[in-house]
């Protein structure tokens, strides 16, 4: 199981690289207590994401956890992300303050990877 989501969080590192964002993953981001798994930015916009993914067709959210990436997002000026990978599926991406108070996501929730990369800043 975390191999299956170190290789998701890979992809996705690969997914921005691609598009001439910079990114990294977070070592033992699963260890700390607030630190989301990547970091990715380009002039002007920088996002901190929590990846999670999944075979089945949802995927349970732990409130704590979605309150610890909004305050690493905000103490570093980023804006926080989670970034849901389902099987068979592509990357889905909601901002975290969107999942207060839900306890799971579906695989058709959030917005596709082009939009979170396209849109402008001044929109959330």
């Amino acid at each position: 199981m975390m191999r299956k989501g170190a290789n998701a969080e890979r992809e996705l590192l690969k997914m921005f690289l691609d598009v001439g964002w910079q990114s990294a993953r977070i070592a033992g981001s699963g260890q700390m207590d607030n630190a989301p798994d990547i970091i990715a930015g380009r002039p002007r916009q920088l996002l901190v994401i929590e990846c999670k993914s999944s075979s089945k067709d949802k995927i349970y959210l732990k409130s704590e956890e979605i309150l610890n990436v909004i305050e690493f997002g905000s103490k570093m000026g980023a804006e926080p992300w989670y970034g849901f990978r389902f099987n068979y599926c592509s990357w889905r991406f909601i901002p975290a303050q969107d999942l207060i108070g839900k306890t799971k996501v579906e695989k058709n929730q959030g917005i596709d990877f082009d939009k979170l990369i396209l849109k402008d800043k001044k929109t959330m």
